[in-house]
C-alpha cells in the first residue's frame, strides 16, 4: 500500500488500516489524500486492483480490474464515487454493469463507513463475471460449447481453448524450426519458442503457461526422434560411399594367372576377416558370409581395378585382396605347383 503526503481524518484512517489488514496480497492498494480545495470535492482517492475469488489459482482468473473510489468531503454522509481504471478480460457491457451495481451499493451505504464493503462487493461481482466471454479467437467457437476443452487465459488476459493455444504454440514453433539445420533442430526445445498472443501480440512466456507443457513436450519428443532418425541414414550413407570406392565391372581387366604347371594359393590373414561379394562391383553389395582368418584355397580368377578381387576355385563369390575397399592386407597370395592339395573355399 502507498500513501501520499497529507493527513486523513481519524475515521477514514481506521478504514484504511482495515483495508491493509484484510485485503488479499494480490491487490495493489494505494490511497491518495488531497489537501483542501484540490480537487474541491474529493478528500481522498482509493485505488485497488481486484481479482476474483479463485482459491489462489491464478490460471483460473479470466478478469482483472482497477477500481477507483473517490471519497468526498463530508464522507460518510456523502456517497463514495466509483469508476473503473484499467481492466482486463471484461467487455464494455460487463464493465458498465459492474460500475452500475457498485454505485447503487454506495448509495445504500451512505451514512456509514463503506470502503471495505464496496471493495468486497466488487470482488464478489467480479467472481460471478469470471468466465471468458465471446468466442475463441483461434477457432472462432464459443467457450461454452465444449466443456471438455477448457479455456486458457494468457498473461495478457486473453482467453483461448487450451487445445487451440497449444496448437498455435506448436505451429509457431514449427515455423521457427524451418530455417534451421538438422543439427540445430536436434538441440532445440519447444520451451525456447518465441510466441506472441494471437490477440494483442504480447510475448507469451513458457513458465507462465505450465498447463500446456505436457502436450507440447510430448510432441517435441516425437519431433526429436524423427530428427535423430533423419541424421543417421546408415544404409544410404554406406551405398553412397561404396558406389564411389568400388570399380565398375566394365573397367576390370583380367590378371594373367600362373602357367598350367602352377596354381595360385590364397590365405586370409586379416585378424577380423572380410566378406564375400557376389561379383566385384557394387551392384551386388550384400555380403554372403564372413570369411575368418586362416581360410585358404586355390585362386580360380583374379580381377583387377581400384580394388583387386579373387574368386576361389569352386566358388562363385569374390574376395577383396587390395585397393580402396581393402586398404590393409586381407589376403596372402602364393604360387605353388599344381599338385599341391589345398581345399578350395566354397
Amino acid at each position: 500500500m502507498e500513501y501520499s503526503s497529507g493527513v486523513l481524518d481519524e475515521a477514514l484512517q481506521e478504514e484504511v488500516e482495515l483495508l491493509r489488514a484484510m485485503w488479499p496480497e494480490e491487490s495493489d492498494l494505494s490511497v491518495v489524500h488531497f489537501p483542501d480545495g484540490d480537487p474541491a470535492e474529493i478528500h481522498a482517492r482509493v485505488s485497488v486492483h481486484l481479482v476474483p475469488h479463485t482459491a489462489g489459482e491464478d490460471h483460473a482468473r479470466f478478469v482483472r480490474v482497477q477500481l477507483v473510489l473517490d471519497v468526498p468531503r463530508g464522507y460518510p454522509h456523502k456517497p463514495v464515487q466509483l469508476a473503473l481504471g484499467s481492466s482486463r478480460g471484461l467487455p464494455d457491457s460487463r464493465s458498465e454493469g459492474l460500475v452500475s451495481q457498485l454505485r447503487a451499493a454506495s448509495d445504500e451505504l451512505c451514512g456509514q463507513p463503506s470502503l471495505y464493503a464496496l471493495l468486497q462487493a466488487a470482488q464478489d461481482i467480479l467472481t460471478e463475471l469470471n468466465v471468458p466471454s465471446g468466442d475463441c479467437a483461434i477457432c472462432l467457437v464459443d467457450f461454452n460449447m465444449d466443456e471438455a476443452d477448457p479455456a486458457q487465459r494468457t498473461p495478457c488476459y486473453h482467453a483461448f481453448h487450451r487445445s487451440c493455444l497449444s496448437s498455435y504454440w506448436w505451429t509457431e514453433w514449427e515455423k521457427q524450426l524451418e530455417p534451421l539445420s538438422l543439427c540445430a533442430r536436434a538441440t532445440s526445445c519447444v520451451s525456447k519458442a518465441e510466441v506472441f498472443c494471437p490477440e494483442c501480440r504480447s510475448p507469451l512466456h513458457w513458465p507462465e503457461l505450465s498447463v500446456l507443457h505436457s502436450s507440447l513436450l510430448c510432441r517435441d519428443t516425437e519431433r526429436l526422434r524423427t530428427v535423430a532418425a533423419a541424421e543417421k541414414p546408415e544404409e544410404k550413407i554406406e551405398v553412397e560411399e561404396l558406389e564411389v570406392l568400388l570399380p565398375k565391372e566394365e573397367a576390370q581387366p583380367m590378371i594373367q594367372l600362373p602357367s598350367s604347371e602352377q596354381v595360385l594359393l590364397f590365405e586370409v590373414v586379416h585378424p577380423k576377416g572380410t566378406c564375400f561379394r557376389s561379383r566385384p562391383r557394387w551392384s551386388a553389395k550384400v555380403a554372403n558370409g564372413q570369411v575368418s582368418r586362416g581360410v585358404h584355397g586355390v585362386v580360380a580368377e583374379l580381377v583387377e581395378g581400384d580394388t583387386t578381387y579373387l574368386r576361389p576355385e569352386g566358388s562363385k563369390h569374390f574376395l577383396p585382396v587390395k585397393g580402396l575397399s581393402a586398404n590393409i592386407k586381407l589376403v596372402h597370395l602364393e604360387p605353388q605347383r599344381k599338385e599341391t592339395n589345398d581345399s578350395p573355399l566354397s
